[in-house]
C-alpha cells in the first residue's frame, strides 16, 4: 500500500476531531484519493505530495486527546403540592 494511504487515514482521524475548515479539507483530499488510480500521475504526485505536507503539519502541530465530559445540568419540573 501507498504510503499517502496510510497518511490521509490518519489525517481523517485528525479531521474528523479537529472540527474547522482544515479539517473538511482533510476529508475533500480523501474523498479524492479514493480516485486516485483514475488520474495522471502529474495529478496524482501533486495529491500525494500534499497529503504528505499535511500528515507532517498535523503531526507536529496537532495531538489527538482523550477525556471523560461530565455535565451537570438543572432540572425543572412541576408537581403536586
Amino acid at each position: 500500500m501507498n504510503i499517502a494511504y496510510e497518511q490521509i487515514e490518519e489525517l481523517k482521524e485528525y479531521a474528523e476531531y479537529e472540527g474547522t475548515e482544515w479539517g473538511e479539507m482533510i476529508m475533500a483530499l480523501a474523498q479524492v484519493m479514493s480516485y486516485a488510480d483514475y488520474v495522471s500521475d502529474e495529478f496524482r504526485g501533486v495529491l500525494f505530495n500534499e497529503i504528505a505536507r499535511q500528515h507532517e503539519w498535523a503531526k507536529e502541530e496537532l495531538v489527538i486527546t482523550e477525556y471523560e465530559e461530565t455535565f451537570k445540568r438543572t432540572v425543572r419540573s412541576v408537581g403536586q403540592r
